[in-house]
């Protein structure tokens, strides 16, 4: 019973010095992880299967991938022909239909929109 006691001591003294903190909660995060696209549920699949063609900023790289940030017409195709395009390959990039289900695909494209589309 001593033991449960102590514990919950710490947690709420701990919980007290927390609320009493003056520093917003999210100062020492990196400015781009507290944008909302950094924590997608796109951003893993993304960075995992495509920024060796597009490019982490998504500016693609050399005659690899599309331009997400300056090619304007990718992103304003509708959700399913982004999705045809993923699944059934497009130019010189594969078709990922056996390695990424449909919600996979649709939160990279969400993620696509979010982190490279018109702010």
């Amino acid at each position: 019973m001593g033991m449960l006691m102590f514990r919950n001591s710490i947690i709420i003294a701990l919980a007290l010095i927390g609320c009493s903190q003056s520093t917003p909660p999210d100062a020492g995060i990196p400015e781009v992880a507290k944008h909302d696209a950094a924590r997608h549920p796109g951003e893993r699949t993304y960075i995992m299967y495509c920024t060796s063609c597009h490019g982490y900023d998504g500016t693609g790289l050399s005659g690899m991938g599309a331009d997400f940030v300056n090619d304007k017409t990718i992103l304003a195709k509708t959700d399913g022909a982004l999705l045809q395009s993923i699944f059934e390959g497009k130019g010189r990039m594969p078709a990922w239909k056996n390695l990424l289900n449909v919600e996979q695909a649709l939160f990279v494209i969400d993620y696509i929109r979010l982190s490279f589309g018109e702010k």
